[in-house]
């Protein structure tokens, strides 16, 4: 309980229209849309558990089957920010370290042609477009 206190739920918006027109900010803010799409589509095929974990870092997407975590999603809209994509990879680090048997999966908005340095072993990257058409969150 304390715990969640500490770390209240993520809030993502149903409507990525509605919230574009109710926002005002300079920036189109893509990488939150292209995550809070990822938990869109991951609703849509299992609504077992989807939380958000925080330790170190955050991981954006943490589906729970009973009381374990099953898969760990970083999203990451431009992988060419290289500052963003440490940080997306260590928060994968840190999840795998903390959940044996966690299959942890990096989403690219861009730049899939190459997996980014120091991902743990068995990470899938995958496109944007392609995770939005089949989530493969699904076991």
């Amino acid at each position: 309980a304390a715990e969640r206190a500490r770390n209240p739920q993520k809030v993502h918006a149903v409507d990525s229209g509605l919230r574009n027109a109710v926002c005002i900010t300079a920036s189109p803010d893509r990488g939150r849309l292209a995550e809070t799409a990822v938990v869109a589509a991951m609703r849509r095929m299992a609504n077992d558990g989807l939380y958000y974990w925080k330790a170190g870092r955050e991981v954006d997407i943490l589906l729970r089957r009973g009381n374990t975590a099953r898969i760990a999603v970083q999203v990451c809209f431009d992988a060419s920010d290289t500052a963003v994509m440490e940080r997306e990879v260590q928060a994968l680090v840190e999840a795998t370290n903390r959940f044996q048997g966690i299959q942890p999966i990096l989403v690219l908005g861009n730049a899939v042609d190459r997996k980014p340095a120091g991902l743990p072993r068995g990470t899938r990257v995958i496109p944007l477009w392609q995770f939005l058409l089949d989530p493969i969150a699904k076991d």
